[in-house]
């Protein structure tokens, strides 16, 4: 349903090459690739943060990398400790979490917006709501627990589905939450910026906004997936090399 002519391929192998440079590029404002199973090397506070900011903050990643970027490079803990939520019931826990979301720290200056006004706090689907209930699903498996068992699934589309039994998560956010933390690398987080790129360079017919259809989403990635083969990449670097291509533009 979705082919890239052999005429046009070019376009994606000097995109994921440009990519690839700008890794290495210490000028370079392009994130590195993220590094297979970074995951299995953090703690329960770090794996906790990585839920956190993939529920709470969509559509706020610059805001959300400039914060967690210390805490990548180990310069900063995640502030809201799991050992201090643990002890406290439902309602306290998202009291806490919307405290910090809205508080005087950083991150609520950056991201106080993604969190709900006083006189709405608490209501459904607002992000302190689906925060804590993630939590509460981290808690009954096991933080690390969770994550293994989301691993041992074969298919990394098992995985991807698997994560939407959190809150708030869909399609395109589960496939960028198990790329970014290493755990998947043939998933393609059908954002603005990819399908534009596909409208514009690639002439597919796509929508212009993330599908929820989730054959329609399957059939573009697995159009990616085709195309990753005969580039001789990845679908998860064809995906960062569209994303940073526009929003740095160095590109």
């Amino acid at each position: 349903m979705f082919y890239l002519e052999d005429s046009k391929l070019y376009v994606v192998k000097d995109i994921v090459s440009w990519y690839r440079e700008a890794c290495n590029d210490p000028k370079s404002k392009v994130l590195p690739h993220p590094t297979k199973y970074r995951w299995k090397s953090w703690d329960n506070d770090r794996l906790w943060c990585s839920i956190f900011f993939s529920i709470g903050v969509k559509g706020g990643s610059k805001a959300a990398r400039d914060y967690i970027e210390p805490i990548e490079k180990g310069y900063e803990d995640f502030e809201l400790k799991v050992f201090e939520l643990t002890p406290l019931d439902t309602e306290s826990r998202m009291r806490k979490i919307w405290e910090f979301g809205r508080g005087k720290n950083r991150l609520g200056k950056a991201l106080g917006r993604f969190f709900s006004r006083p006189e709405n706090f608490g209501r459904k689907n607002g992000f302190e709501r689906n925060i804590t209930d993630a939590f509460s699903i981290l808690e009954k498996h096991g933080f690390m627990d969770w994550f293994y068992e989301i691993d041992s699934y074969s298919e990394d589309r098992e995985k991807a589905k698997a994560m939407e039994e959190f809150p708030g998560v869909g399609l395109k956010v589960s496939r960028d939450f198990l790329n970014d933390i290493g755990m998947t690398d043939s998933l393609i987080a059908l954002d603005l910026h990819v399908l534009k790129e596909m409208q514009e360079n690639w002439g597919w017919s796509v929508p212009s906004q993330t599908p929820t259809d989730r054959p329609l989403y399957e059939a573009i990635e697995d159009g990616v997936r085709n195309i990753a083969r005969r580039a001789g990449a990845t679908v998860l670097e064809i995906d960062k090399a569209i994303y940073f291509a526009h929003m740095t533009g160095e590109y």
